[in-house]
Formats: C-alpha cells, sequence, structure tokens
C-alpha cells in the first residue's frame, strides 16, 4: 500500500507519560490498557479523513504501530514525530521497509533517553500569576505515589512540556473568558480538563457529549478539591 508506515516507539516505562499531552497529537488517539499484553498503549479514538492507525505488537520495551489509509500524508507521519519528541521518545518510521525518519534511534542514546527521570511539573504555574497558589490538597496529592494509578485521570503536570500545552490551548486557542489553569485531563472521554481559576476553584472544560460520558446517566457527587 501506497500510504503505508510502520511506527516504532521505544518507551522502557510505557506509553503512560504520554497521557497528558495526547491531545497534541495529529491523530485523535486514547489511551487504553491492552489485556493482552498489560500495557497502555495508544488507540485511534475516531477514524477520520480515511487514516486508520492501529497497534499491532509490544517487542521489549518497543511499540510498534501501523498507520495507513489514502489520508496519511508525509506532512502527517512528520507532525505525530514532532508529538512523540515532546518528551524525547526514541521512534523510527518506515515506508516500505525503509527508514523514513528516526529520532534518537541508536543504542546509546536510547538507554540514556529510556533510562532518565521525566522531569514533572506539578507546580508548574506557581509564582506566575499574582494571588494564585495551588490548592493544599492537590499539593498533598503529589506525596501519595500513583495516587490515580487506578483511575481514568492523569495529572497533566506529570510530564515536562504538557502544562503550557494545555494552558495556551485553554486560555489562548479556546479564548476561555476566565484564566484557567490545567491540572488533569480524564482519558475516558479524551477532552476533559480539570481547571483551577486564579483563585483555586475547580473548572471542567468538556462539551455536553463528553460530560454525559465521563458522569453517566446518574451523575454523581463528589468533593472538590477547593470545598473539601
Amino acid at each position: 500500500m501506497k500510504n503505508c508506515y510502520e511506527i516504532e516507539v521505544l518507551a522502557k516505562d510505557g506509553l503512560y507519560e504520554l497521557a497528558p499531552i495526547i491531545l497534541a497529537s495529529p491523530i485523535k488517539l486514547k489511551m487504553t490498557q491492552s489485556e493482552e499484553i498489560g500495557q497502555y498503549i495508544l488507540e485511534q479514538s475516531s477514524k477520520i479523513d480515511d487514516v486508520i492507525f492501529k497497534f499491532v505488537q509490544l517487542v521489549g520495551y518497543k511499540y510498534v504501530f501501523s498507520l495507513s489509509g489514502i489520508g496519511v500524508t508525509e506532512s502527517l507521519v512528520n507532525d505525530f514525530s514532532e508529538f512523540l519528541k515532546i518528551l524525547d521518545l526514541p521512534h523510527k518510521v518506515l515506508k516500505s521497509d525503509t527508514v523514513f525518519l528516526s529520532f534518537l534511534w541508536n543504542d546509546e542514546v536510547t538507554k540514556r533517553v529510556n533510562s532518565k527521570l521525566i522531569e514533572n511539573e506539578y507546580h508548574h504555574f506557581l509564582d506566575k500569576f499574582d494571588n494564585f497558589k495551588y490548592p493544599e490538597k492537590y499539593i498533598t496529592l503529589q506525596d501519595k505515589e500513583n495516587c490515580l494509578a487506578d483511575t481514568n485521570w492523569w495529572f497533566i503536570g506529570s510530564s515536562k512540556g504538557a502544562s503550557d500545552l494545555y494552558f495556551i490551548n485553554i486560555n489562548k486557542n479556546l479564548k476561555s473568558k476566565k484564566l484557567l489553569i490545567p491540572f488533569a485531563i480524564n482519558n475516558s472521554s479524551n477532552t476533559a480538563i480539570v481547571c483551577f481559576d486564579i483563585n483555586g476553584r475547580v473548572y471542567i472544560c468538556v462539551d455536553e457529549h463528553n460530560l454525559m460520558k465521563l458522569i453517566g446517566k446518574n451523575g454523581f457527587i463528589t468533593k472538590t478539591l477547593t470545598t473539601g
């Protein structure tokens, strides 16, 4: 097939770290846990413009995906590579068994990149705005390792670069009338972003369709980070 690519991604600690920045992908993706391999993988959330993205296999810590369809262009492949570069994930793209592009794809650099700890940005916006402070309950959660591991939520600050990405998307691209500081994202809806305002109040940015997916038919009642 003319527009068929194989994408290989090296991730010693898994693809979980991509969750906070998944909206930056040029292909609409979601993070799902594969029962077959017991790891989180990238899965296409909606098929548009004749683009098909599929997980193929996991070999060691090399995740292999296929990207095909008449809507696949070299520009799209390059944009997806830029998405992976946000977290410095080594990757290689093959087209007809020929290397189309690669990033940090050699043994020495790959070992260094995959062994390093990704710097977090849990308190990224502290002191950047007058009178803004992260609520104490939010700060307390950062001391609890993997406190969101069994949920569909990820802290945006868990990956370097994600905080600014979502801040720009909400406040500039989506033109929020209120200054919002993003701190978490929900993977089940793939678009629900939770933010603080300058006073520490919590806001959920989500469209009506995904809000119903998020809360279910009967809704829910929960304590907020600000009111306890």
